[in-house]
């Protein structure tokens, strides 16, 4: 999970494509700005942003809803004339900026997805604020039920959660073999956890959104990875004090490339902080 800035966009100009592209939205232009007003004003958390068909049913009619979906999914290419309004979606898409899914901290984002589901909030759908870049493991994952309208528990949003994004929220717990006692690390494996206190009012949203939103198996890959390194690294250090400082200084770098909860950094935070684990490497290169 990673903090992004939201796009720089006017909605309004994406609003003003309708009146020649979208003709049956042209009487809806003047909700869906209450709407986004609404949306901005609440972050997009579903416990507080709820469809316009629930004030007032048909309010998005299904015609008018099969127009938002066509408008959106025509930004899966570069438009001209007057569509230019809507190529910011199309370069969102193919932004290549950004090292890791901002939605579950995966290397990579190869996708755009509705934070708030287009098949609850029509009204959404190329809406700037609504349009995260995720990756398609996430994007995968996360079904319409995981913001969907009144949940109490909403996603943390990469656009809107800034301040929190920016401190260390989630680390990687290393669990060591199974039965194995004094412990042996040879098949360990990882838990991606929230760093921050139960008593945090973010905690429960943050457990809810790793269990959304994390894919396991993308997530025992790459921190394999990422384990099978360090410990060839492990064994050159004389003295824990000397490994701890060189992960530490890999951590910072980390952070200033890709964020500070991306799944690299959770795991560095984790090595850090189990002392024990990193004394086993250091004892136990790789034959």
């Amino acid at each position: 999970m990673i903090f992004v800035p939201y796009p720089r966009v006017k909605n309004s100009k994406t609003i003003a494509v309708f009146s020649v592209y979208a003709p049956a939205l042209v009487s809806l232009a003047p909700d869906l700005k209450k709407a986004y007003r609404n949306y901005r004003a609440n972050k997009g958390s579903p416990a507080v942003v709820l469809p316009l068909n629930y004030a007032q049913a048909g309010k998005v009619s299904p015609a008018q809803k099969t127009e938002l979906d066509k408008l959106y999914a025509s930004t899966y290419k570069k438009l001209k004339e007057n569509h230019r309004h809507l190529d910011w979606a199309y370069d969102l898409r193919k932004a290549d900026n950004l090292p890791y899914c901002p939605m579950c901290g995966n290397t990579g984002r190869d996708a755009l997805d509705h934070y708030l589901p287009k098949a609850d909030y029509p009204e959404f759908a190329v809406l700037s604020f609504n349009l995260v870049p995720t990756c398609t493991s996430c994007n995968s994952k996360r079904s319409n039920s995981a913001n969907a309208p009144r949940s109490p528990l909403p996603l943390i949003h990469p656009y809107f959660d800034g301040r929190r994004l920016s401190s260390p929220l989630v680390v990687v717990v290393i669990d060591p073999d199974k039965g194995t006692t004094p412990p042996t690390y040879l098949m360990p494996s990882f838990r991606l956890v929230p760093a921050i206190a139960p008593t945090d009012g973010l905690f429960a949203r943050l457990a809810n959104h790793l269990d959304k939103c994390v894919d396991d198996t993308q997530l025992r890959r790459w921190l394999t990875g990422r384990w099978k390194l360090w410990r060839l690294k492990a064994p050159d250090y004389s003295t824990l004090a000397e490994l701890r400082k060189a992960i530490d200084r890999e951590l910072q770098a980390e952070i200033d490339v890709g964020g500070m909860n991306n799944w690299t950094a959770a795991f560095l935070r984790g090595l850090l902080v189990s002392p024990s684990v990193l004394q086993w490497m250091m004892k136990h290169p790789p034959s």
